[in-house]
């Protein structure tokens, strides 16, 4: 019994390690594709604040929060909880929090739950302590491994 389980649990990782390594094709950003990873950046001071001294940004990610095309990204804290913030990107160069309007749409609160949830456990890692340089490159990194993400998708 102990070996089935054991070559069950090696099928299944071997499995998943090829499953994950595809043929990594370049992904070329498009002006659009820059402006927001500028915007983001751009805004990161307003949105990399911990609420309070224990409380730090930990991960991050980007989503098509609506299935519409309109990008947006999340962001988790490292508390004994879950707690995040999310923001749709628009296309003027600002940033604004999704709100969950009202208790009764419970679509939003499904999609703003899961986006919190996949970004804990699948984010990006994000430092506060990174260097400007750094939190650009990791903001762009995220956003790359989002149009991929997608592409798979298709």
């Amino acid at each position: 019994m102990k070996k089935l389980c054991f070559i069950l649990s090696l099928v299944l990782t071997l499995s998943m390690f090829f499953a994950g390594c595809e043929l990594n094709q370049e992904i070329e950003l498009t002006d659009t594709d820059n402006e927001i990873i500028e915007t983001v950046y751009g805004l990161y001071s307003e949105w990399d604040i911990p609420t309070d001294d224990n409380d730090h940004i930990n991960r991050i990610k980007f989503f098509d929060f609506d299935g519409a095309g309109t990008v947006s990204f999340f962001m988790t804290y490292d508390v004994n909880y879950v707690l995040g913030k999310g923001y749709y990107i628009l296309d003027n160069g600002t940033m604004e929090r999704i709100k969950k309007e009202s208790v009764y749409d419970t679509d939003t609160q499904i999609r703003y739950t899961g986006c919190i949830g996949t970004t804990m456990g699948c984010g990006t890692q994000w430092n506060q302590s990174y260097t400007d340089e750094e939190k650009y490159e990791t903001i762009k990194n995220a956003y790359i491994e989002f149009l991929e993400n997608i592409k798979r998708s298709e």
